[in-house]
């Protein structure tokens, strides 16, 4: 017998993150938690995402993180946005992509 699909699911979910690290050819894995939103709420977030400042755009979606040696508070995400530039761009296309995943999965 297969696995009964439930209509509703998990409010977050977990995933990786690369982010480059700026001037080298590197990058880390950031595992963060980020909040599920439905399909309108998401395009209400996208439309809406212009014009606001990372750390907003940010604490909109993103609800805790793993593997990082520091609390996860305002204080400490803007310190991640400060010392990685392109952080902010990484972590909401993560964000985007695995709610396209999603979709498709659907389709």
């Amino acid at each position: 017998m297969s696995e009964i699909f439930e209509l509703d699911h998990d409010n977050t979910f977990v995933g990786d993150v690369t982010i480059p690290l700026p001037g080298k050819n590197k990058s880390k894995v950031l595992t963060l938690e980020f909040k599920w939103m439905g399909k309108q709420e998401r395009l209400d977030y996208l439309k809406n995402v212009n014009g606001k400042d990372d750390l907003t755009a940010l604490k909109e979606i993103v609800v805790g993180w793993e593997n990082v040696k520091a609390e996860f508070n305002d204080e400490n995400l803007e310190k991640l946005l400060d010392n990685y530039s392109n952080a902010s761009l990484s972590i909401i296309n993560y964000w985007i992509s695995e709610g396209s995943k999603a979709k498709e999965k659907n389709s």
